[in-house]
């Protein structure tokens, strides 16, 4: 069912489309009709698409859960859709499109669902990860070989937050593939926080991986968040380590903008510890249109040992559009991580809300 409704998101976008096209004479005669056009357009999309994923999730949860599925139980059901334009002073161009899925069973005892990735990033080098370069495919049709689907399950003990991935990736013949994701956040006095991650993943033409990663934040005064991170991330395949340290700084202009001040480098293990790249970049972060429709935009300047350490511009600019039942209200709070169901640290912040970047759910 999940595979039908990323299938049928295609046609109920043209569906929309074409119901909102107005014929010629309809009475759009100046820039503002043509405005509320545009946006009545926007709503009836997103509606139709939200509505289809809302009514995916409640059907499958009504079937599982029987007697004991719950109409009011909160639905964080999403699909996401990306569109990323990468540009480098080299001419190394390249436009991305990602989709991501979850379909959840709110009423359901083991918390389990069904994920959908066309572009899962978990071979993607550490440097690529942390500088969100897409190393990705340039096409829907490239993105066939590595898109992974499958059942995700979550657990919660004490303070500890799991996760478990199995699926496959969607090719001929079919790759198996496994995650288990755990981690934590711990308070260090009144003003630090800590947050604890470690991966472990496998896939069967690749073998296995591990990535772990600790992040410390401090709020600057009334508005900033300072934010120190480090992160480690082992390839069996190649046998090699990636390691990786940066500093971010979150500015909120207001509840619609933010901007990331961030820099960081990657030091390569073999055959020798050298650092391979470094780079500084700022993320301006922003709501198109209500709390479904993003932008982000990211200038920066790259330094590779491959380029002798010399600045390599590069620009980039990613739009998302984020359908799900579960609005994303206060997405661009910043706040440091909170331990799960505690609200007294910072009144009413969640997690997810608060780490300021565009939604990035799995």
């Amino acid at each position: 069912m999940l595979l039908l409704l990323l299938a049928s998101v295609p046609s109920l976008a043209e569906q929309t489309l074409i119901s909102s096209i107005s014929p010629i004479g309809s009475g759009i005669t100046n820039e503002t009709d043509a405005d509320s056009h545009y946006t009545d357009w926007l709503d009836i999309t997103e509606q139709a698409i939200t509505g289809r994923v809302s009514s995916t999730t409640s059907s499958l949860d009504r079937y599982i859960a029987r007697e004991e599925y719950d109409e009011n139980a909160v639905d964080k059901s999403y699909l996401s859709l990306q569109f990323i334009q990468n540009f480098a002073k080299s001419g190394n161009h390249n436009f991305n499109v990602r989709i991501r899925s979850r379909i959840d069973m709110p009423s359901s005892k083991s918390k389990w669902g069904l994920f959908f990735d066309s572009e899962p990033d978990d071979f993607d080098s550490l440097e690529e990860k942390v500088r969100d370069s897409f190393s990705g495919s340039e096409s829907l049709e490239d993105a066939s070989d590595t898109a992974t689907a499958g059942l995700v399950f979550d657990n919660q003990r004490s303070i500890w937050d799991n996760r478990l991935h199995v699926g496959a990736r969607i090719k001929s013949p079919l790759d198996p593939y496994t995650k288990i994701r755990t981690s934590r956040v711990d308070y260090l006095g009144s003003a630090w926080t800590s947050r604890f991650g470690q991966q472990v993943y496998y896939y069967h033409s690749e073998g296995w991986g591990a990535k772990t990663d600790i992040s410390f934040y401090r709020p600057m005064g009334a508005k900033y968040l300072f934010r120190f991170s480090n992160s480690g991330q082992f390839d069996d395949k190649e046998n090699n380590w990636n390691l990786y340290q940066g500093l971010s700084l979150y500015q909120p202009i207001n509840s619609d903008r933010l901007i990331e001040y961030r820099s960081g480098y990657v030091v390569d293990t073999r055959p020798n510890f050298k650092v391979s790249s470094y780079w500084v970049a700022a993320d301006w972060y922003q709501h198109i249109y209500k709390q479904w429709l993003f932008l982000k935009v990211t200038p920066g300047l790259n330094f590779y040992r491959d380029n002798d350490f010399k600045a390599s511009p590069t620009f980039r600019i990613e739009l998302e559009a984020y359908f799900s039942p579960h609005s994303r209200k206060d997405v661009f709070n910043v706040a440091a991580p909170l331990r799960k169901g505690d609200l007294t640290r910072q009144q009413g912040l969640s997690r997810e809300q608060a780490i300021p970047a565009l939604p990035k759910n799995d």
